[in-house]
């Protein structure tokens, strides 16, 4: 009997302690646009990587790809804070740091509508495949927003 409980828990701690460690380096980097261009482009592989990927695929690549979410996820929320620490008015900054959390709840509000909406009632190679679509073109499109960002490559 294969023990995907035990197997689920590498996957996510192996993504959990790659962030953990990514974040640390990021927060002591001033090079904000560099480091979310970094985890926009990470964000796009991986997101990429899930058309791919199938019931059968060994269990080292699915570490691998976890592991690659685990840098863009460190890169992505230690930066965007320090972006918005950057871009806000000293006497705005509350309010932005609200703003930043709400908009990360609406995030995780709608990619478990995402998850649901490609899954439906089980999880299956088609429904990862249409999840890595869907991230796909939206890590794309950050990426390239990211990119175009002038203020945050000057740093203001």
């Amino acid at each position: 009997m294969i023990d995907w409980p035990g197997k689920s828990m590498r996957l996510a701690g192996s993504a959990i302690a790659v962030a953990a460690v990514v974040a640390g380096w990021a927060s002591r980097s001033r090079r904000i646009w560099l480091l979310l261009t970094g985890g926009a482009a990470g964000l796009a592989v991986v997101s990429a990587s899930m058309m791919v990927l199938r019931g059968t695929a060994p269990v080292w690549l699915l570490v691998a790809v976890s592991i690659v979410f685990g840098v863009q996820n460190g890169l992505n929320v230690v930066t965007n804070q320090a972006a918005m620490y950057a871009q806000a008015p000293a006497d705005a900054t509350g309010t932005a740091a609200g703003l930043l959390r709400t908009f990360m709840y609406l995030g995780a509000i709608t990619s478990a509508s995402l998850i649901s909406l490609s899954y439906g009632r089980a999880a299956t190679d088609a429904g990862l495949h249409r999840l890595g679509l869907l991230l796909t073109v939206a890590s794309v499109a950050l990426l390239i927003a990211t990119v175009s960002d002038r203020k945050l490559r000057l740093g203001r």
